[in-house]
């Protein structure tokens, strides 16, 4: 609705008008001030049921202009959807690449259930009965738990800017159950024999996954310059994806890991047949230029990217006969192991760049089997003594 045709009333600033919706008459204030930069600006309200309502709005409105508040009364009234647009822009060259995207995804979902909802309106019970009643019914509740996540921080945006005094639905928590799925032993065996007889070219990669938990896009941006074979390991200092070579996931991202004689015979392997295939081809390459070199590569030679990674899983996965095996399932297992061998959680986290809180969190059924072993063992002592 537009500005309607206003009429004068005994208020100064304060007007009413005929709603036609609902056919009942409603006030609206209108007041002009000037800040003390010299900028001036029209402030305009409307949808007041009493001329009192709109007067007591329009003197808390001129109380916050004279304490300097002027982002409470210019932005507060901007919609959901002109916050996400303000706050994208703002950030777009603090954030990552791909945590811009969450945020447009999450737009995505808003914009058609709250994007038109003043920041100064949105209360719990708009926010949950228009946003998370609907959205829950068509995403998991890890993936609400996401959106959740960032609309809160754009909310806390506002708030930062004094554009809205608190951020209301901040205690606001969606509970999910995360329930990461491991590679069983006798899996493991099938992916090994099927990567060996039908995609050779994939058994290193497999194999590093395997036995160092690194994320799929860690292993992707691995050069062999970061490679080790001397000292057996390997340093993490970034990711690779569909958007290119950035940072990694978080600051703890950044790691050396050992690794196993297995896999450093491996990849020594595994460096020798590159270089050679190099020569096969007629190419001389300077050892300083080969270190730069990605590690991972396809049958072709080249480097490997995640979604040709992506489709052979979900090949191999159909020709199998097994339900979905996706690369972040090594990781899973890998934290899983080593929990189950008895690793402290620290060493678990620091292996796998996460926080110890994420790990808990992360692999709590793991843990929890752990816990029950080491209660039984204290009862078998309790009993021989």
């Amino acid at each position: 609705m537009g500005k309607p045709n206003l009429t004068k009333t005994r208020e100064k600033n304060v007007y009413s008008y005929l709603d036609t919706n609902v056919n009942k008459k409603r006030f609206a204030y209108r007041y002009r001030y000037t800040r003390t930069d010299g900028k001036k600006t029209d402030l305009y309200k409307q949808g007041f049921d009493t001329l009192k309502e709109a007067s007591l709005a329009l003197i808390n409105v001129k109380a916050d202009l004279l304490k300097g508040n002027y982002n409470k009364q210019e932005h507060g009234t901007m919609t959901m959807n002109e916050l996400f647009e303000m706050y994208i822009k703002h950030q777009k060259n603090s954030l990552k690449v791909t945590t811009i995207r969450l945020f447009h995804f999450t737009r995505k979902k808003m914009e058609p259930l709250i994007g038109n909802v003043r920041i100064c309106d949105l209360d719990k019970y708009i926010y949950t009965t228009r946003f998370i009643e609907v959205a829950k019914h068509s995403v998991a509740d890890i993936t609400l738990a996401k959106y959740h996540d960032k609309i809160c921080a754009v909310l806390n945006f506002a708030v930062e800017n004094e554009f809205i005094e608190k951020n209301k639905i901040s205690r606001i928590k969606i509970e999910y159950t995360l329930n990461h799925k491991i590679i069983e032993q006798a899996a493991m065996k099938q992916i090994f024999t099927y990567t060996a007889s039908r995609a050779n070219y994939m058994m290193e990669m497999i194999e590093f996954l395997s036995a160092t938990g690194v994320r799929c896009g860690e292993a992707l941006g691995l050069k062999w310059s970061e490679v080790d074979l001397e000292e057996s390991t390997v340093t993490i200092n970034c990711t690779r994806d569909a958007y290119g070579e950035r940072s990694p996931k978080t600051k703890r991202s950044y790691r050396v890991i050992p690794l196993t004689s297995h896999v450093c015979e491996v990849l020594k392997k595994y460096q020798s047949r590159q270089k050679e295939e190099l020569l096969k081809k007629g190419i001389r390459i300077a050892e300083d230029k080969f270190q730069k070199r990605y590690v991972f590569r396809n049958f072709k030679g080249d480097t490997l990217s995640y979604s040709s990674i992506d489709l052979y899983f979900r090949k191999m996965s159909i020709r199998l006969g097994v339900e979905k095996i996706s690369p972040h399932m090594f990781r899973h297992t890998y934290a899983s192991l080593l929990i189950a061998e008895g690793v402290d959680i620290a060493t678990v986290a620091s292996l796998l760049g996460d926080t110890i809180g994420t790990v808990q969190k992360t692999y709590v059924h793991s843990i929890e089997e752990k816990r029950k072993t080491a209660v039984n063992v204290i009862g078998k002592i309790m009993k021989s003594m």
